[in-house]
């Protein structure tokens, strides 16, 4: 089964797939695990957003 992740590539939040010590993104870009910027395996929902803008978490 093939593992995914998310990271920041130029920028931009992009899902990644694991192959060995490297990521490759869809469109073959490769970034090695240990330099890549990680990001959560979701987006926050807009309520989500609010509720920590709001302090009420």
């Amino acid at each position: 089964m093939a593992e995914y992740r998310r990271i920041l590539l130029d920028g931009f939040p992009t899902q990644v797939r694991r192959e060995g010590d490297v990521l490759v993104a869809a469109d073959g870009r490769e970034v090695a695990i240990a330099d890549a910027i990680h990001l959560p395996p979701v987006e926050p929902s807009k309520q989500e957003l609010s509720r920590r803008r709001q302090g009420t978490t």
